[in-house]
C-alpha cells in the first residue's frame, strides 16, 4: 500500500516518561482481537505479574477483543508512577495492541493508498503541527509491504474528493485567503452538486449569538476525558459573562487583542483546518456524511476561538504551550470519545444552529470582529409589498403625512407614484426614528441586524415623539447632494426598492443599498463589476446568476452611496481598488447591503 503522509509526520517520536501528559489516562483501552489472542496466549503460558494482571483488567468484548478495566484514577492499569507502560518494559513494544501502539498516529485505508497523520490530542504531537510553517503539504510515496484492501470505493467519487480536498488545501495555504474564507469554502466547495455559496453576511449579532454562544455547551452524558476540559467551560461561562456586561464590539476588541499579541494564530488556525480536512474529508467516500464531514473545520475553528479567547480574558496572554494544551483537550473531547463525537455528529447533522448557512454566516461576522470591530448602527425597513389596493395606500399616507415637517411633506409631494412617495416619507420617518434610538439606548441595541416594522407601528412611534414635543431632525445636503444629519451627531443612509425601504444609521459613514431578491438586470455589468466579480459570474448560470448578481449590484451600489457619487459612481468603481467592509443580508426576499469605510 502506497503511503501519504504530511510533511510534519516524520518529526514526531514519542517522548514516554518525560511527557507533561499521558494518553494512557481518561479514557478506555480498546484492545483489538489479535492482540487480545496475544494477551490471552500470556495469560495461558506465563507465571508473570504482568500475565496476572492482565487476567485480572481484560473485559472481552463482541467483536473478539477486549478493553482494559481502568483504576480509580481512571489510568491503564498497566501505567506506573514514572508514567510508563509496564508491558513495554516486560514485552516490547510488539506486544502492544493497535491503539497503544498507534496513538496519537491515524490510519485511513483506500484500496491501494494508506494515508496516515498525527492528532493534536497528543501534547508533542500537537506542538510538531502547529509549529510547522506553512504550506500545509502532503508527501507520497514508501510502501508498507502490506497487500491493498479489498473495497467497494468509487473510482469517480474518491477523485471528486480528492480534488476539491487539493482545492480547499489550497486556499488554506494562500494567506491572501482569509481562513474563515477558506472555512466556507470547504463547507460548500465547487463541485456541480453543491449550492452556490451567495456569500451572505449575517449582519445581526443575534443570529450570530444563537451558534457563538452555543459552541462550547456542554450536555447530558458528555464524557470528560481530561479534568482540565472544566476549566475550559468554567472560561466560556465567564467569556459569555463578560460580554454580556460589556458594550458593542467587545468580542471584536478582544479577538483584534487576541491576534495583535498573538501574530502566530492565523497561521497555527490553517494548520489545524487542513488537518482536519485531511483526517476527515476523504473518508466520506464510504458514507452519505459529506456535509457533516466538510462542516468540522469550521466547527473545530470556532470551537477553539471561544477557548483561546476564554483563556486569553482569564490570563491576559495565550502563550505556545497554553494553545497546544487547549487543541489537546478539545482533540481528545471531540476526537477520542465514542460517546462525545456521536453526539457532535448528530449535532452537526441534524441541528438547525450548525446547518452550513448559519455556520457560514457565524465565519463571516468571526472574520468582520476579528479583522475590524463591527461598527455600530440600527437599520430598519418598511415592506409595502402586501399593500396592493391603492385606497390602504392612501390611508398609510394619511397617517404618515402629518408627523413631518412642511418641508418634507413638499418635497415628497413631487413624487408622483403613490407607493413610491409612502416610501419616501417612510424612510425619513425610519430616519428619525433610528436616529432617537441609536443616541438614545444603549450600546446593546445596535448592530442587532435589519428589523422591519409595520407602517402602523412606525407612525405610532413617531406620534408619541410628537406627543412629547419632539421635532423631526434637520437634514442637510452634502457632497455630491447626499443627505447629512444636520447637526452632525452621526450619519444615515436610505435605499427603496420598488415595494420597501430601509435606512441605517451609524456613527461612521455609511452607505446602503437594497433590491428584490427576484429581480432581473439587464445592465451592462462590465462596467461595474470588477474583473473577479465578472469571473464568478461567469462560473454561474440561470437563476443563480442572476441572484448572484443581484446581490453583487446592492454591493456596489452601497459602496457609492458611502461616499454620496450615487448611481454615476458606479462607472467608476471598476477602477478603484477594494477596501470597504460591506455587510449583505436577505431580509424578507430582499438583499440589503451595508458599506462602512475601513
Amino acid at each position: 500500500m502506497k503511503i501519504t503522509v504530511p510533511d510534519y509526520y516524520p518529526k514526531f517520536r514519542c517522548i514516554a516518561g518525560a511527557c507533561t501528559d499521558t494518553c494512557c489516562a481518561g479514557w478506555d483501552v480498546d484492545v483489538d482481537p489479535a492482540a487480545y489472542s496475544r494477551y490471552q496466549k500470556m495469560i495461558r503460558e506465563e507465571k508473570t505479574p504482568v500475565a496476572r494482571r492482565l487476567k485480572a483488567v481484560c473485559q472481552p468484548e463482541k467483536d473478539g477483543g477486549c478493553t482494559f478495566r481502568l483504576s480509580e484514577d481512571m489510568r491503564c492499569p498497566f501505567l506506573n508512577e514514572k508514567n510508563l507502560c509496564d508491558l513495554i518494559t516486560a514485552k516490547g513494544e510488539s506486544v502492544l495492541c493497535e491503539t497503544c501502539a498507534d496513538f496519537p498516529r491515524f490510519k485511513t485505508a483506500f484500496g491501494n493508498r494508506l494515508e496516515m497523520g498525527l492528532a493534536p490530542s497528543c501534547i508533542t504531537a500537537g506542538e510538531i503541527m502547529l509549529a510547522s510553517p506553512l504550506p500545509f503539504t502532503l508527501v507520497s510515496g514508501g510502501d508498507d509491504g502490506r497487500s491493498p484492501e479489498e473495497n467497494d470505493i468509487d473510482p469517480q467519487e474518491f477523485f471528486r474528493l480528492r480534488s476539491l480536498r487539493k482545492a480547499i488545501f489550497a486556499r488554506i495555504n494562500d494567506w491572501g485567503t482569509d481562513i474563515a474564507d477558506a472555512l466556507k469554502f470547504c463547507l460548500y466547495g465547487s463541485t456541480e452538486t453543491d449550492p452556490q455559496p451567495e456569500d451572505i453576511t449575517a449582519v445581526g449579532i443575534e443570529t450570530f449569538r444563537k451558534t457563538e454562544d452555543h459552541l462550547l455547551d456542554g450536555f447530558e452524558g458528555m464524557e470528560i476525558i481530561n479534568s482540565d476540559w472544566n476549566l475550559v467551560l468554567a472560561r466560556e461561562q465567564q467569556l459569555k459573562k463578560h460580554l454580556k456586561n460589556s458594550s458593542a464590539g467587545e468580542w471584536g476588541r478582544l479577538l483584534a487583542a487576541m491576534y495583535r499579541d498573538t501574530p502566530e494564530l492565523d497561521a497555527e488556525a490553517r494548520q489545524i483546518a487542513a488537518y482536519d480536512v485531511y483526517r476527515y474529508l476523504l473518508p466520506a467516500v464510504y458514507g452519505k456524511d459529506e456535509i457533516f464531514r466538510r462542516k468540522i473545520p469550521a466547527f473545530t475553528y470556532l470551537v477553539t476561538q471561544r477557548m483561546y479567547a476564554g483563556y486569553y480574558l482569564d490570563k491576559g496572554e495565550l502563550p505556545f504551550a497554553a494553545r497546544v494544551d487547549l487543541q489537546h483537550l478539545w482533540s481528545r473531547q471531540f476526537e477520542h470519545s465514542y460517546d462525545n463525537f456521536r453526539h457532535y455528529r448528530q449535532l452537526l447533522t441534524d441541528s438547525i444552529r450548525y446547518g452550513r448557512r448559519r455556520l457560514e454566516q457565524v465565519l463571516s461576522r468571526e472574520m468582520i470582529e476579528r479583522t475590524q470591530h463591527m461598527p455600530q448602527f440600527l437599520a430598519a425597513g418598511i415592506d409595502l409589498s402586501h399593500v396592493q389596493d391603492e385606497e390602504k395606500m392612501r390611508r398609510i399616507l394619511q397617517k404618515f403625512e402629518p408627523l413631518l415637517p412642511a418641508k418634507e411633506k413638499n418635497r415628497a409631494a413631487g413624487i408622483k407614484r403613490l407607493t413610491d412617495r409612502v416610501l419616501s416619507i417612510a424612510g425619513r420617518l425610519l430616519y428619525e426614528d433610528l436616529r432617537e434610538h441609536f443616541l438614545g439606548n444603549s450600546d446593546e441595541k445596535k448592530s442587532a441586524g435589519i428589523f422591519f416594522l409595520t407602517p402602523e407601528e412606525l407612525a405610532g412611534r413617531i406620534a408619541a415623539r410628537r406627543a412629547e414635543g419632539k421635532h423631526f431632525p434637520e437634514i442637510k445636503e452634502g457632497l455630491n447632494g447626499k443627505p447629512l444629519d444636520a447637526e452632525g451627531i452621526l450619519h444615515f443612509s436610505i435605499a427603496h426598492s420598488r415595494t420597501a425601504v430601509v435606512c441605517a444609521v451609524s456613527g461612521q459613514n455609511c452607505g446602503i443599498d437594497m433590491e428584490d431578491g427576484n429581480r432581473k438586470t439587464t445592465r451592462m455589468l462590465e462596467k461595474i463589476f470588477t474583473d473577479a466579480e465578472m469571473e464568478e459570474l461567469r462560473g454561474l448560470s440561470g437563476s443563480a446568476r442572476m441572484r448572484r448578481t443581484i446581490m453583487l449590484f446592492t454591493r456596489a451600489e452601497a459602496e457609492v452611496k458611502l461616499t454620496g457619487e450615487g448611481i454615476g459612481g458606479l462607472r467608476f468603481r471598476k477602477q478603484k481598488k477594494a477596501g470597504n467592509l460591506i455587510l449583505t443580508e436577505m431580509v424578507r426576499g430582499h438583499f440589503v447591503s451595508l458599506a462602512f469605510l475601513r
